[in-house]
């Protein structure tokens, strides 16, 4: 028997499913700082600040930057935020990282030109404090033979007048010199800092001098040797069942999706016709989505490749992803399509059609948002019931944190307002 819905029926159907839409989303903006690493991110500068800051730093310091290429980047210092996780949980990580502007969420910049060894970095906080710098230079390029004492005095001059760090606030830790093949000696320092141990682990500076010119600079989160080795242990277990989990669920839904074609189609039904005009939307989006993210793509070039021949590649590996993505998605559709047509056989349209067809699209649409509001709501309770019920240790990472620089964003449009 076909269950077709009544229009009352219908109605308190979206009415239920708008207030739990409601109500998940109104849990989701009040838990958020509570489960998600993502709620210390306070994105006071737009990508255009960022670069001419960025940019500016290099031009102080005595470096012409204006014929190199760039590329932006931002990034989550995941092991130190997982170990912060779980050391203080993740409420109290985020005040942490707010309060004490812990380096874990940054923006990398990369200036290269292509066939050149040569080339400089520069990792800034989110509001524009640099705590990162490098400059590569080949091991053939000579330079001073400084003693230790003389390199660690520029070192310190480094992070007392550049930096303003307060050297009484930081303990030595190391040092170490090499001779390069040109004769130049180069020098590493390290400091930690005092009093302010998190659990384990503590804050680092440490400082390069090529030659007699300040080389490197990086200001991290050292994570204990401990907990990295207990974690791998953990993280490889569990690494094995999300794989095995999604092999399954893959296999699973491919299998269904092929099943149901083949039966459609040994019944003379087209499931093709009805289902072209949003898979070649499907498409459209998903390539221009991929190209969004392709200036990105400079941040991993080698700088020994090809320009010509890296962009070639690039762009040919984002075509295969996206066409494979296309194939997986159509193959879904269509699956999909040809089991509703299955259950509904009178409904052969995937759209709505006729005069009341923008009311049925505009109640799908918003039936698809209140759902989204649902899985929001369900997922920050998922958490806090786990962790602080269960008593279960949940790390959470920010896969998308690559989204933030991209070409076409709407945090950029919201940054710009």
């Amino acid at each position: 028997m076909n269950f077709t819905p009544t229009p009352s029926h219908s109605h308190r159907i979206d009415l239920v499913l708008t207030l739990a839409g409601f109500i998940g989303i109104i849990l989701f903006v009040a838990l958020y700082d509570q489960a998600f690493p993502e709620a210390a991110i306070d994105l006071t500068l737009s990508r255009a600040e960022l670069e001419q800051r960025a940019s500016a730093y290099l031009q102080a310091r005595g470096y012409d930057v204006s014929q190199y290429e760039s590329a932006l980047t931002f990034y989550e210092s995941s092991f130190a935020s997982t170990y912060l996780q779980r050391t203080f949980g993740v409420a109290e990580t985020n005040r942490r990282v707010r309060a004490d502007r812990l380096p874990i969420w940054s923006w990398s910049m990369r200036w290269f030109k292509p066939l050149q060894q040569e080339g400089f970095s520069l990792d800034l906080l989110p509001d524009g404090e640099v705590i990162g710098f490098s400059h590569t230079i080949t091991e053939d390029l000579a330079g001073a033979q400084l003693t230790e004492d003389q390199a660690r005095l520029i070192a310190e001059t480094y992070l007392t007048q550049d930096r303003h760090w307060t050297l009484t606030d930081w303990e030595p830790v190391s040092a170490s010199s090499e001779q390069q093949p040109s004769g130049r000696v180069d020098h590493s320092f390290e400091w930690k800092r005092r009093d302010y141990p998190i659990g384990e682990g503590d804050l680092r500076l440490d400082v390069g001098i090529q030659g007699d010119q300040v080389g490197s600079y990086s200001y991290w989160l050292r994570v204990p040797d401990a907990f990295g080795r207990a974690f791998s242990e953990q993280r490889s277990w569990a690494s094995f069942i999300n794989n095995l989990s999604f092999t399954l669920g893959f296999v699973c839904f491919l299998f269904i999706a092929i099943v149901a074609c083949l039966l459609s189609l040994w019944r003379g039904l087209s499931v093709w016709r009805n289902t072209r005009q949003i898979a070649i939307l499907v498409g459209l989006v998903g390539l221009l989505a991929a190209f969004n993210y392709l200036p990105l793509d400079k941040a991993g070039y080698d700088t020994a490749q090809n320009y010509i021949l890296f962009w070639v590649q690039d762009i040919f590996d984002t075509l295969f992803g996206v066409i494979y993505q296309l194939g997986f998605i159509v193959l879904m559709l269509v699956g999909a399509y040809a089991v509703s047509r299955q259950v509904w056989p009178q409904r052969d349209m995937i759209l709505a059609r006729g005069e009341d067809r923008w009311i049925a699209l505009s109640r799908s649409a918003w039936r698809g948002l209140m759902l989204g509001g649902l899985d929001a709501g369900y997922v920050v309770i998922f958490y806090l019931v786990a962790t602080r019920v269960l008593g279960w240790w949940i790390p959470l990472d920010s896969p998308n944190s690559g989204s933030v620089p991209v070409t076409v964003t709407w945090a950029k449009q919201r940054l710009a307002e």
